[in-house]
């Protein structure tokens, strides 16, 4: 039985077993980056994004894989070390990421897509107090 799990605001897991995808024409679509029935990772799927490209692909790539293929009761938590250096490298190439971000997005405007990741995070949100009724409309 497949099923869709929310995590937070905006992460889903879906749940599939072999049986749900049996009638699947495109496996890479139903799967996502890993390929369970396959036990492979898809390193094209356009869900991975711009992970792979630039200085901390490779990093990247150790860390994913050691949390895909991650057997601990706690998935991933054998994982700390690759973690911790894709995120160093992440933060040692800060400037080249906010470049390529930068640049898709502009990319994705010209193609006429816009997306939250549009948004200028340097504007801040309207404010959106309650307000209060007037005196006499409470009276």
């Amino acid at each position: 039985m497949a099923y869709c799990e929310k995590k937070d605001s905006k992460d889903y897991v879906f749940h599939v077993d072999t049986e749900d995808l049996k009638d699947v024409e495109d496996p890479k679509k139903a799967y996502g980056a890993f390929d369970p029935v396959r036990r492979e990772i898809d390193w094209d799927c356009p869900c991975i994004g711009g992970a792979l490209k630039g200085p901390c692909a490779e990093d990247f790539k150790q860390a994913f894989s050691c949390f895909v293929y991650s057997e601990e009761a706690d998935k991933g938590s054998d994982c700390y070390n690759e973690f911790l250096n894709m995120n160093h490298c992440f933060g040692e190439n800060a400037a080249y990421y906010e470049e390529e971000k930068r640049r898709e997005s502009e990319e994705r405007k010209k193609a006429g897509v816009v997306d939250d990741e549009d948004e200028d995070p340097d504007t801040p949100a309207e404010d959106h107090k309650p307000t209060q009724p007037d005196k006499e409309e409470a009276a």
